[in-house]
């Protein structure tokens, strides 16, 4: 059973696997968070400076009508109105650049894609045939200088810059400058990072050359290889486990189109196998890399990290191994081969958390499937259905041969289609999605309610008299079902289609229109050619329910739209609200309520906010970037306001137009969305010089002048102490303060440190670590002091450490025997809660003994564990002079705890499906352990448990059961049989 702190953990392994597909989200989740600090990989004392030619963000001529030389790209990447009008086109914003090498040189006959990441791709707008979103809006070529041309950009949304998407040099930056519209804005200079060269061979396991490999590294972290991102492809499906959901059969994550579409075309340097399966992959980071090499029908191999700060590196051959063959069938209920259905499958990556799933390809005439290339570790998931429209079916298995699928059987589902007076409609349009129930887990039930379901074809029913409507090929499961009526408001029905024939009754009522006018605010003059939305977020997710734009005189009509939410009854995340969203280009986003009457949206050109930074009167030497954060937003649209970004110009001058009225806060920092985001690390942090709230007004200016003083950074405060131990200087401790702005410093050979002066605002974090040596050992690295401080500017914080390190000398020892137990791992950690992070660990020696430093008296909590052990603790009270003799610790021999679990049959054929998994803790002592459980016999051995009583929790099918409970003696137990009794919770 997961328990409520690893949760958090299992969210954030299967979000790893999201992430692959929506990198930028990833930059924008920075930004939004706020986080402070300073911008690693900068030399102590260095600024960042502007480009060479730093470009004012002004107009320098009309916008044309489309990019200069844009690519000729397939029709899946074709180039689309950002606001869903081509009346827009001339109103949006354009943007001019040149991209250049570090050291100046232009970069001729790159590709450049413009990213638009907006608020409406959230809403699902398939129902009502609205354009599917995408994230790029146009790409086109450097010119023989470097300078590129691009349009179409909506201001207030989130925008990139993709370069050489998928190709060797591939890269992203994320625009910070403002982009007004009807306006061309020079960002100035894209500098392309250094890079290395990573070269090598793709071989099969005889030596034969692989071609057409994909290669791709970048600078991650190496723990991003535990979740095989080189498996992860556009065709690639996710399946998240049991233990992940909380329960409930494995549930399959399939990105929208919209996503999918970009996998392939990731900001991550990527290049191919030659046919004699050498390659060379330029752009690689001057750093540590990971990264992998992968192809269809092989196991991709994850390497790294590899350092690639020298320039280049030799992989030599890679080896890329058949692996295990998935092969299986897929058959229904009755035992009958299933044919030309669509199956997915792989291996686990964790068990009961997460699998990347690949294509089989449809099932043969015998419902056979097969799959070569899987992973040789981890159990099999594969899944199955027969259309897109229709749920998942799918099984864990722990051998690759010999699979089976159960397919849920055909079922007959016939749709009435009525009015309110309970007439037929004939001529509807009813289509379904497979329908979702939020699980146990509401990390991953948030998550699915985002992504978009897979709705039917037109088709998928026929009229087989006025207003029935009939699929008897379906198969059975939970569905969504729609049905639309020209003229009348759709009607919404989840349904279970379980038995052989199922009928349903929708009745399509004439619902209520919504009528709004869209004006300007100040001249009360119609707004011709808005785009009036309504969105919607419940319990069946994040959708779009009507679009329309207004006409000549400024109106709009939305619907019929249905009284209710078409989820309403059904647990959600969220709770179920209906927005209205106005939008132009001439004027800020507006929101409203759908309820409000009469509905008149007063479009507002919005308001200005401008300013200057200095430097205590002084013109800056570097470019700041301003983020201005909506806080005036009602309901759930409060979630989607992005933030807004602008950067100082040489002059030190900032200006963003078109905000809607209302409260900001406005955030001043180090500029860094310019950066690879790639290098954006788990230790990056950037500092933030200001933070203050303004009021925007419709129509008006507001002025912002920062003074950061003379220092430009704002605020300072300096650390100064001295470190004393054993009444003597510690030379070489190191003091670290971490807060707006991070500095580390080494004490000298009096013992004595001063930082420099560091920006503050809030709370800032000190620690001391330094070495202290034991009379019969070598020096220990202990962490000596922690603090956190409150500074304001010129505060001169000092620390006078004088510790004299008590010795805690520990004996471990068998309990019955009395006997040394060696290598067992042995630590102390304080329990008195403000001296909580102080702690110490080591291993005894071959007498059982072991030594731990502690750094003041009090309270103590020791800890051994060893093998063939079962852990042990005790308690022990420090006092000022020490203790004389040594502490003793009794370790309990394990023993044997091994057996079965058992289940009544009758409780459903399903809990004897799937993941199963069984996890014990003890009840008077504190070891506990886990393990998977696999299909048929459900057996299990438990190691590391000693004598004493356990409570135990078992999942089967993905279900939880009832609490179980039961002692091992001293002779442990081989024949244990646990009873599996579903929980009713």
């Amino acid at each position: 059973m997961a328990d409520a702190e690893g949760r958090p953990k299992v969210a954030k392994l299967v979000a790893c696997l999201v992430a692959m597909a929506v990198l930028v989200a990833c930059v924008l989740f920075l930004v939004a968070d706020g986080r402070d600090g300073t911008v690693r990989g900068l030399d102590a004392g260095t600024t960042p400076t502007p480009p060479d030619t730093v470009a004012a963000i002004e107009a320098v001529g009309p916008l044309p009508s489309h990019a200069p030389s844009p690519v000729e790209r397939e029709a899946a990447r074709a180039p689309v109105d950002a606001a869903g009008s081509s009346s827009w086109r001339g109103e949006l914003a354009g943007l001019t650049g040149r991209v250049i090498e570090s050291e100046g040189t232009p970069v001729a006959g790159v590709r450049v894609a413009l990213l638009e990441l907006d608020v409406s791709h959230l809403f699902d707008g398939s129902s009502i045939d609205a354009d599917e979103p995408r994230l790029e809006l146009e790409e086109t070529v450097t010119d023989g200088d470097g300078r590129f041309l691009l349009g179409g950009a909506r201001g207030p949304t989130f925008h990139g810059l993709g370069i050489d998407l998928g190709g060797p040099r591939a890269t992203l930056r994320v625009i910070d400058h403002a982009l007004p519209h009807r306006e061309r804005t020079d960002i100035g200079d894209v500098v392309l990072a250094p890079y290395g060269v990573l070269t090598g061979r793709v071989v099969d396991e005889s030596g034969a050359p692989v071609a057409g490999a994909r290669v791709r590294f970048g600078p991650f972290p190496a723990e991003i290889l535990q979740a095989s991102p080189q498996e992860f492809r556009s065709d690639s499906l996710i399946s998240v486990g049991a233990i992940a959901m909380g329960g409930g059969e494995p549930t399959v994550i399939e990105l929208p189109n919209w996503i999918r579409a970009s996998i392939d075309r990731f900001p991550v340097p990527t290049t191919q196998s030659a046919a004699d399966g050498t390659f060379r992959l330029e752009g690689v980071a001057l750093a540590q890399v990971v990264g992998g090499i992968d192809k269809r029908g092989y196991v991709g191999v994850a390497l790294g990290p590899l350092d690639v700060s020298g320039g280049d590196h030799d992989l030599g051959s890679v080896v890329l191994a058949r692996g295990r063959t998935i092969r299986g069938v897929v058959e229904d209920g009755y035992g009958e081969p299933a044919s030309g259905v669509e199956v997915y499958a792989g291996a686990e990556l964790f068990p009961g958390i997460a699998a990347i799933l690949q294509p089989c390809g449809p099932t043969d005439g015998e419902g056979r499937f097969e799959l070569t290339g899987v992973a040789e570790t981890g159990q099999i998931v594969a899944v199955s259905r027969r259309a897109r429209h229709e749920p998942w079916s799918s099984t864990v298995t722990a051998r690759p041969d010999n699979v089976l699928i159960e397919i849920e059987a055909i079922v007959q589902l016939t749709v009435n289609v009525r009015d309110e007076l309970g007439e037929p409609l004939p001529g509807a349009r009813v289509q379904l999605t497979p329908g979702r129930r939020p699980g146990a887990n509401r990390y991953f039930g948030a998550a699915l309610m985002v992504l978009p379901k897979p709705a039917s074809p037109a088709r998928v029913f026929s009229e087989v008299e006025p207003g029935s409507y009939v699929n008897a090929s379906l198969g059975a499961g939970l569905y969504d079902i729609t049905a639309r009526v020209l003229g009348l408001a759709p009607a919404y029905l989840q349904v279970e289609c379980f038995a052989s024939v199922n009928e349903v009754t929708l009745v399509c009522s004439t619902g209520r229109r919504i009528e709004l006018t869209a004006i300007d605010a100040v001249t009360k003059s119609p707004v011709v050619g808005a785009s009036a939305s309504v969105l919607r977020v419940g319990s069946t997710g994040f959708t779009k329910i009507a679009l329309q734009s207004t006409d000549q005189d400024g109106r709009a009509v939305l619907g019929p739209l249905p009284e209710s939410d078409p989820g309403a009854g059904l647990e959600g995340f969220l709770p179920a609200e209906t927005m209205v969203l106005v939008q132009h280009p001439r004027y800020s986003d507006h929101s409203v309520s759908p309820n409000t009457t009469p509905l008149i949206v007063e479009l507002q050109a919005g308001g200005t906010l401008a300013g200057r930074v200095h430097w205590g009167g002084a013109i800056p030497t570097c470019v700041y970037m301003l983020t201005l954060t909506y806080n005036g937003a009602d309901g759930f649209l409060e979630d989607f306001h992005f933030p807004r970004f602008s950067v100082t110009d040489l002059a030190g001058e900032f200006q963003i137009t078109a905000l809607a009225p209302g409260q900001y806060s406005v955030e001043l920092s180090e500029r860094f969305l310019h950066q690879d985001p790639l290098g954006f690390g788990e230790d990056f942090e950037v500092s933030t010089v200001h933070r203050e709230e303004i009021e925007i007004q419709n129509g008006e200016t507001t002025e912002l002048i920062i003074d950061l003083t003379p220092t430009g950074r704002g605020a300072t405060a300096r650390v100064v102490g001295r470190v004393r131990l054993n009444g003597r200087n510690l030379e070489g401790a190191e003091v670290s303060v971490r807060g707006n702005e991070s500095v580390r410093v080494v004490t000298d050979s009096s013992g004595r440190f001063e930082t420099p002066p560091f920006a503050v605002r809030g709370s800032a974090h000190v620690s001391i670590e330094g070495d202290v040596t034991l009379a019969e050992g070598p020096a220990r690295r202990m962490q000596l002091h922690a603090e956190s401080l409150e500074l304001e500017h010129g505060d001169v914080h000092e620390i006078d450490l004088d510790l004299y390190p008590l010795t805690l000398r520990v004996q471990v020892v068998e309990a019955a025997s009395g006997e040394p137990v060696p290598e067992a791992e042995v630590s102390a950690n304080a329990e008195n809660q403000e001296d909580s992070r102080f702690q110490d660990e080591t291993r005894t020696s071959a007498t059982g003994e072991a030594t731990l430093l502690i750094l003041k008296p009090g309270q103590y909590s020791l800890e051994a564990k060893a093998a063939g052990f079962g852990k042990a603790s005790s308690q022990v009270n420090v006092p000022a002079q020490g203790l004389s003799e040594p502490t003793s610790i009794r370790m309990p021999r394990s023993v044997p705890c091994a057996g079965r679990v058992q289940f009544d049959p009758s409780a459903g054929a399903a809990l004897g499906q799937g993941f199963a998994y069984l996890r014990v803790h003890g009840e008077d002592n504190d070891n506990e352990a886990g393990t998977v459980l696999n299909a048929p016999d459900y057996e299990f051995t438990l190691d590391g448990l000693a004598e004493g009583e356990y409570r135990g929790w078992i999942y089967l099918g993905g279900q939880g059961g009832e609490e179980v409970s039961f002692a091992l003696g001293p002779n442990g137990d081989r024949n244990l049989v646990l009873f599996c009794i579903p929980s009713e919770d």
